[in-house]
């Protein structure tokens, strides 16, 4: 401890050093966990004093019962806490904030209640405590300086609360198709309400846990609904469009009752059709006429310039299944020809629109005069065998073919990316019933398609 103390009393001695020529006027604290500095003016400091308290500053939890209304509980002060704050927080939110210093921002920031007493099987409400689902009572310790220090952690679940009645949803899979399919719903007299939303299989429960705690969502049902197409009382029948050819999805249904008590939430598998076959997948790259082509000023968007312009056209064989594409220069790709080609024969990280393209596509790139570039493609075949990634390496000619005035014709651009026609921002696109999926994808310094 003595060393460290000599470490920061030195840092500090160098910062006074710099002082000394920059006469700087505040004086800024990182904390752990906090984005934003603690800051300061400098001329309103005083002193600043290094102090040591030996023993653990915290409250400890102990919970007794659990009814749907109130939990018992005793919070235990150590000898050194002289006040503590205290929260439930749904656990899937616990779960982000990894590490003490995290939780104990977090709770700082939130609430300004705090308590001096220690509670022997005390009455905790809170009305905000959701039926069925999972939390984590934390407190945090301050000390007789009022410094914010451990926090102690209390998992629970508050009961189920009973249904009226047997609400229940029956389903049946009417269609599929490569892109969609159908599902009729069948609510019984129970049923006050229904939502049900897709996603690709095992995705769901990863959403729910990176987007609850931007969404405020406490439980499962609760992102169902929010995404879901929503239901009532009668018969209905939902299409899910813009699917994945060859792809299995989840579809989880969660039906609740007149008091809005969420029944257990069910889940359908379906499966679109798919595309090619067991053999060995491969795409055959085809180049258009390349040309002088319309694209958006970068000056003005509303405004039209005419840059060089390369059609590519891709034609996957009858046993491609799925394929992904990449154009990029090639001095660019030469500096790490093997991340480029591991990056493209991989799935996304998170449900990604146009990540695949299933079907012969063109697009046009923007691409100077007699430039090398390297096209990639990367095709698996219905067993989700991946190819070899392919490499084809091309040079535009030395002129776009053209009829306007070579004056009217800016021909040269600079930059290390190519870019596509089909480039989006990036952006989360959310659809009724639908887990949100991302719309652009970006590889490093290469880009992949849209659809």
């Amino acid at each position: 401890m003595k060393k460290l103390y000599t470490l920061f009393l030195a840092a500090l001695m160098g910062v006074g050093a710099a002082t000394a020529q920059t006469n700087p006027d505040r004086v800024l604290i990182w904390h752990k966990g906090n984005s934003q500095p603690q800051s300061l003016l400098a001329e309103r400091v005083d002193s600043i004093t290094f102090m040591q308290k030996e023993g653990r500053v915290a409250t400890d939890i102990e919970i007794h019962s659990i009814t749907l209304d109130s939990l018992i509980v005793s919070l235990t002060p150590t000898e050194q806490c002289f006040r503590f704050k205290l929260m439930c927080l749904p656990e899937v939110l616990a779960n982000r904030l990894t590490d003490d210093a995290a939780l104990a921002n977090y709770i700082d920031q939130k609430t300004d209640v705090s308590y001096t007493e220690a509670f022997k099987n005390g009455i905790l409400k809170d009305p905000s405590l959701e039926p069925d689902t999972k939390y984590v009572m934390v407190t945090l310790g301050f000390d007789n300086w009022n410094t914010a220090c451990s926090v102690a952690r209390a998992p629970f679940q508050m009961p189920k609360r009973p249904l009226v009645g047997s609400p229940k949803v029956e389903t049946d899979i009417v269609n599929t198709t490569h892109t969609e399919f159908t599902i009729d719903f069948y609510p019984n007299e129970d049923v006050a309400g229904f939502a049900a939303v897709a996603g690709g299989k095992g995705e769901m429960q990863k959403q729910y846990e990176q987007f609850a705690p931007m969404f405020g969502f406490k439980n499962f049902g609760q992102m169902v609904e929010m995404w879901g197409f929503k239901g009532g009382n009668e018969s209905v029948g939902n299409t899910w469009n813009r699917m994945d050819p060859g792809t299995e999805y989840e579809v989880f249904v969660q039906a609740w009752d007149s008091n809005h008590t969420y029944a257990p939430c069910d889940t359908i598998t379906v499966k679109t059709l798919g595309y090619g076959g067991e053999g060995v997948a491969e795409i055959n790259v085809e180049l258009g006429t390349y040309y002088l082509g319309e694209w958006p000023s970068e000056e003005d968007p509303n405004q039209t310039v005419l840059l060089p312009t390369q059609p590519i056209k891709y034609i996957p064989n009858d046993q491609t299944a799925r394929y992904r594409t990449n154009v990029v220069l090639d001095s660019v790709f030469n500096k790490d020809p093997e991340g480029f080609k591991k990056d493209l024969a991989m799935d996304p990280p998170m449900p990604t629109v146009g990540w695949y393209q299933y079907e012969a596509f063109e697009n046009e790139y923007l691409i100077n005069p007699n430039t090398k570039f390297v096209v990639l493609t990367a095709p698996r075949n219905s067993l989700g065998t991946w190819s070899e990634v392919k490499v084809e390496r091309f040079t535009t000619p030395a002129e776009p073919q053209s009829e306007a005035k070579p004056a009217a014709t800016p021909m040269f651009f600079k930059s290390e990316l190519i870019k596509s026609r089909e480039i989006k921002n990036k952006t989360i696109y959310i659809e009724a019933g639908k887990v949100p999926n991302f719309n652009f994808y970006q590889q490093k310094k290469g880009l992949t398609l849209t659809r």
